[in-house]
């Protein structure tokens, strides 16, 4: 099942500061995404919150 949640965490530019191209960082997961489908709703770079549409999501 398909499911949204909202995550927090860091966020991790691939190449530079103003990439476009990122990595998401939280204590529960390590990587996002793997989730095939998510927006940022607010960053600084240091702390994100995303929300996350993923079908495999488990505890991790």
């Amino acid at each position: 099942t398909r499911e949204s949640m909202i995550v927090r965490g860091r966020l991790i530019p691939l190449s530079g500061p103003k990439s476009a191209d990122f990595i998401l960082h939280c204590a529960r997961t390590t990587l996002y995404p793997a989730a095939p489908n998510f927006t940022i709703l607010d960053t600084d770079y240091d702390n994100w919150a995303a929300m996350v549409a993923c079908g495999n999501y488990g505890d991790t």
